[in-house]
């Protein structure tokens, strides 16, 4: 028998910090997709593209680790599909690629998983939860990513928002949705959608106003409910050359492992908006002279942000390094002496972009509250158009683009 259905909900409310920090054990690093095309953390892909997801264990002691792929809602609950609805071969299988780091100060396994292989082919559009599971049964690292079909054609882009008082901080997406091949009895129960800055699922936007109808065609506008901060560009650092320094990295020692202790940053909330190039919160593995995954050291990064104490709020390193998350590991601690927030993260080698961000003592996220917000910021955004009609219990995703707002606009 099939499982009882889930009830959809109009909305999501997502509590991204707690889910972020439940994601990975401390001992897994540089966990990341990439798609063919060599796409940086690529999680948002059309189905049937070939995908890789990569990990690494610092404990280097080559487990036998298990893979489980599950097929979730658009809420991000697990959908009421047998896995053999979705899953050509085996939901659950032991992860067979994997190699020890080669001439490395810090030890490591990387792992690596392809999708699709031998014994696994997804064959349904959807958002996907992808599991590792230790010896023990644990699960030590969660990632999600999605799969779309190319049934709707989708016009979106990205303007500075048009909302009073918000025209110098925030950005508006406006979208079409023509779907010439489908016919909707009732779209604004069987469509939803999900609008992600950044391929970062705390930003995500699922309410929106009703769109104008046309023939064939949903049109939602500026005013719709698309209206997303615009940040600032993301800070950088570059350590591919891990016993030099650079315009970021203001000293290297070299201990058991390397130490990078980074310049000073300082807030750029009441500084006028400087472009800068950015990859959009993302980070690349990558050493001098090497192009395998397991020739990449890792190094202790030693970040620093300029600023009084904040006693009633807790202040954290940002980034998809981590995916985003918020938890012991990348917190920093007030230094009296200085008068800064520090903290130290052991990382791979690579380009890396970080923010600064902090929760109240309600554990509201600002991810402004050290960058700014600007208008002009350069980012991505992802557009998803979920389907889920009357006689259907699973939501397909039909429709997916991403896009960037570019300064010219």
């Amino acid at each position: 028998m099939r499982k009882t259905p889930i009830c959809f909900v109009a909305f999501i409310f997502f509590t991204g910090i707690s889910f972020a920090q439940k994601e990975q054990a401390s001992y897994i690093k540089s966990a990341a997709f990439e798609g063919t095309n060599k796409a940086l953390n690529t999680t948002f892909v059309p189905l049937g593209t070939p995908l890789v997801f990569s990990f690494d264990d610092l404990e280097a002691d080559q487990k036998t680790y298990e893979y489980k792929i599950e097929h979730m809602s658009f809420d991000w609950k697990p959908s009421s599909l047998f896995s053999n609805e979705y899953i050509d071969g085996f939901q659950q299988q032991t992860i067979q690629e994997y190699e020890n780091s080669f001439n490395t100060l810090q030890d490591y396994t990387h792992y690596k998983i392809e999708i699709p292989n031998s014994t696994l082919k997804i064959k349904k559009s959807g958002n996907y939860q992808i599991s590792i599971i230790d010896p023990l049964g644990n699960i030590v690292l969660k990632r999600r990513f999605t799969y779309y079909e190319n049934l709707v054609q989708i016009a979106a882009k990205a303007l500075r928002s048009k909302i009073s008082g918000q025209s110098l901080t925030d950005q508006a997406v406006e979208f079409t949705i023509n779907h010439p091949q489908l016919r909707f009895n009732n779209p604004s129960e069987e469509l939803k959608i999900a609008l992600v800055q950044n391929n970062n699922w705390q930003t995500v936007i699922t309410q929106f106003d009703e769109p104008y109808y046309k023939r064939n065609q949903l049109v939602y506008n500026a005013n719709s409910g698309g209206n997303f901060k615009g940040g600032n560009e993301f800070l950088n650092f570059d350590n591919k050359a891990i016993s030099a320094t650079n315009l970021k990295i203001q000293k290297v020692e070299k201990k058991q492992i390397y130490h990078h202790i980074l310049h000073q940053d300082e807030p750029r909330a009441n500084k006028p908006y400087t472009y800068s190039p950015d990859i959009n919160g993302a980070f690349l593995v990558r050493a001098l002279n090497s192009s395998s995954a397991t020739e990449a050291d890792y190094a202790r990064i030693y970040f620093s942000l300029k600023t009084q104490d904040l006693k009633d709020q807790k202040i954290y390193v940002y980034g998809a390094f981590n995916n985003y998350a918020t938890g012991l590991e990348n917190e920093m601690h007030y230094n009296k002496e200085t008068d800064s927030y520090t903290a130290s993260l052991l990382l791979k080698q690579g380009f890396y972009n970080y923010n600064y961000i902090s929760l109240d003592n309600k554990n509201k996220p600002n991810l402004t509250a050290f960058s700014g917000s600007f208008y002009q910021t350069e980012n991505s955004y992802t557009l998803l158009v979920y389907y889920r009609p009357m006689n259907s219990d699973f939501d397909r995703v039909i429709g997916g683009q991403t896009f960037f707002f570019k300064q010219t606009q």
